[in-house]
């Protein structure tokens, strides 16, 4: 009975499942790279012997400029030490910055904290003859109440 990675190892090997091989190198490759650069970092690929690198924001193109001799001897020594990856050699880097590798957005969704101590009690007089106004100000004395109960709201 063959393993899974057995059958993996037949698979990358056929012409067919080719760039599944470069990219299990490549993201060898990624995962070599300290955990900053790995953030920075969208996607790699290799051609013409270059070492294309896309970035996923603007500002990190003059931190990786600096680096790009790390890069090079990282990857020239996955190369030396993992034979299924000796079609990634490289002797130069190109940076750029791609439109298709973006950071993560934040959750929007999030419900924000508060960063203060609620000091009203909610205890104000109501003097308004408009229905729709003192609904509004029902709401705004629940909602002073609820902050005031569920003690989450913060003192800075």
């Amino acid at each position: 009975m063959k393993t899974t990675q057995s059958i993996l190892d037949t698979l990358t090997g056929t012409q067919h499942f080719q760039a599944l091989a470069k990219h299990r190198c490549y993201r060898k490759f990624l995962s070599l790279l300290p955990p900053r650069f790995q953030e920075a970092i969208g996607f790699v690929y290799v051609r013409n012997e270059t070492l294309h690198v896309a970035l996923r924001h603007p500002g990190y193109k003059m931190e990786l400029n600096y680096n790009k001799e790390l890069l090079t001897s990282l990857l020239a020594t996955l190369v030396e030490h993992d034979s299924s990856c000796s079609d990634l050699q490289a002797n130069s880097v190109i940076l750029f910055n791609s439109k298709y590798a973006t950071l993560p957005e934040q959750d929007a969704d999030r419900e924000s904290i508060p960063h203060y101590h609620e000091l009203s009690d909610g205890a104000f007089e109501d003097n308004s003859s408009d229905p729709d106004l003192h609904e509004q100000f029902e709401r705004l004395r629940a909602t002073i109440r609820r902050n005031r109960q569920r003690g989450d709201v913060e003192h800075d």
